[in-house]
């Protein structure tokens, strides 16, 4: 290589570093100021636990014939004493009345609570759970401040449809990052949605689905929150454009050894796959927002350009 195209070469190494949306040079944020606020400003944490206190007797764990062993009916599942999490399975059974296991209709891990409507005719599986009957249909109300807890919902049922923000717990931080664990499943436990691993997101749920809550708490999307950026800075999360932050031009910087994600959505009924750009990185990014775009900022902090 003579030294003209040498030189030429070196030049387009060096302007491309520059445009690079990952940048050469790291781009140097104001510094936290630790006695303000930082994100998501959160109301008081409270219990969110289902009341169970009137209900004296309850159906063990084990495997049961529906319309044989148990009645047809609705019934509230709950972990049995000391178990954080059961699980339940229900299959149909063939024209000899056994159960036909290798394809269940229903597969969950039960955290919380759920509400089982079951006909005659399945088998039901239990283990590490306890259920009881429910006389008539369960109406299931979120607490003075609107928040939900952890269990399992039937949309349409337990909650109306619609656009929820969720927030994870604060005393479950997952390898020191809070993590909102809400999933949404169908009737077979096949994942439809998967809320994005930080401290607070917005999901959309739809009558049919089941919404799947862990070490999290939920309320409308309508419900006013605040996230406050501190000195012009922003940590990882899932923010509505126009309403959590203004439409414009925005530098990211990935956390200390850590590989920055951005993803924009245009809704938050997105799954994984269906994004209108995303773009990890090891020191900085750049991108322009527009209102109504949803932004997931992962493992990275951000501010306006």
């Amino acid at each position: 290589m003579d030294k003209r195209k040498y030189e030429i070469k070196v030049l387009l190494i060096l302007f491309a570093c520059i445009i690079s949306l990952s940048g050469c040079v790291r781009h140097e944020f104001p510094a936290i100021d630790p006695a303000e606020p930082f994100g998501l400003v959160a109301e008081p944490w409270g219990d969110y636990s289902i009341n169970t206190d009137d209900i004296t007797e309850w159906i063990p764990e084990g495997e049961y014939i529906i319309g044989r062993d148990l009645p047809a009916g609705l019934y509230i599942l709950i972990p049995t004493d000391n178990e954080i999490s059961g699980h339940m399975v229900i299959e149909k059974l063939d024209v000899n009345g056994k159960p036909i296991t290798n394809k269940p209709e229903q597969d969950f891990f039960v955290i919380g609570f759920y509400f089982l409507e079951i006909a005659e005719g399945k088998n039901l599986f239990l283990r590490n759970i306890k259920m009881a009957p429910i006389d008539k249909a369960s109406e299931i109300k979120p607490d003075e401040n609107g928040y939900y807890g952890e269990g399992i919902y039937r949309v349409g049922k337990d909650i109306p449809a619609g656009e929820y923000f969720f927030e994870a717990d604060p005393s479950q931080a997952n390898i020191n990052r809070l993590t909102v664990v809400a999933n949404v499943y169908d009737q077979y436990a096949q994942s439809y949605v998967l809320s994005p691993y930080v401290g607070f997101c917005y999901l959309t749920v739809r009558d049919g689905d089941y919404l799947d809550v862990t070490s999290t708490r939920f309320t409308s999307a309508q419900k006013e929150h605040i996230i406050k950026s501190n000195n012009g800075v922003y940590p990882a999360g899932h923010y509505l454009v126009g309403r959590d932050i203004p439409s414009g031009k925005y530098v990211l910087k990935a956390d200390e050894g850590e590989e920055g994600t951005y993803i924009v959505y245009k809704d938050s009924r997105s799954k994984a796959h269906e994004f209108i750009v995303m773009k990890s990185f090891k020191r900085n990014a750049t991108i322009n927002l527009s209102d109504g775009q949803y932004l997931l900022v992962e493992r990275a902090s951000f501010m306006a350009k």
